[in-house]
């Protein structure tokens, strides 16, 4: 069975990619997406460039909420240099603030992560 793919469409904003505003609804949908699917391919094609801010917004909630277990759960596809580079950087500073918030939690006894949502 092939893995299924989830492709960020620009739409009609000419802001797209632009700032993390337009991103939440963009990543509300992936969140439904992968509810749906144990893996995913998300799929950049649509989007020439993006900053830091947008990519964050799009992915950095659900690094912080999964950490590491998302990088099992998805592959990027058809990313430019610039977003190649936006993703490692949001996927390293979220996986340590997840993994950081894990310890505390670890050491206070509760799910603080849970909060997160």
């Amino acid at each position: 069975m092939s893995t299924p793919s989830f492709t960020v469409f620009q739409g009609k904003s000419d802001q797209f990619g632009s700032n993390r505003y337009v991103a939440s609804p963009v990543r509300r949908e992936l969140e439904d997406f992968l509810k749906n699917h144990d893996k995913v391919i998300v799929d950049f094609n649509n989007v020439p460039n993006a900053t830091q801010s947008w990519v964050d917004e799009l992915l950095g909630k659900l690094f912080l909420r999964e950490g590491r277990l998302l990088l099992a759960r998805v592959q990027f596809k058809n990313c430019s240099a610039n977003i190649q580079e936006l993703i490692k950087f949001v996927a390293s500073d979220r996986v340590r603030e997840h993994e950081e918030m894990k310890s505390r939690e670890a050491d206070v006894g509760f799910d603080c992560c849970a909060q997160l949502t």
